[in-house]
């Protein structure tokens, strides 16, 4: 993530590094995330990144990008981060 940022960042100042996101409950285990929050192309942007273990011992890496209102999540993140949750199949671990 420190790595996305430098590259990705635009702004005048460098990135803030990233910190610990909520805990998502996922497959019915709690996984936590990063955030990474930083300007591109002018807009203050929020990364949250979660890392989901596999039954087969891989991992699955999910990346979501919001454009902050006001410093603030979205009103569709919330949302999206809902839908997927609720699309997301899971395999026996």
């Amino acid at each position: 993530m420190e790595m996305m940022g430098g590259i990705l960042h635009s702004g005048d100042e460098p990135a803030a590094p990233p910190v610990p996101a909520p805990v998502l409950r996922l497959c019915d285990r709690d996984v936590p995330g990063l955030r990474l929050r930083l300007t591109f192309v002018g807009d203050p942007h929020e990364f949250l990144a979660y890392d989901l273990p596999l039954a087969n011992g891989g991992s699955r890496l999910f990346l979501f990008d919001d454009i902050l209102q006001d410093g603030k999540p979205s009103a569709a993140r919330e949302a999206t981060l809902d839908a997927w949750r609720n699309r997301l199949r899971c395999s026996a671990s």
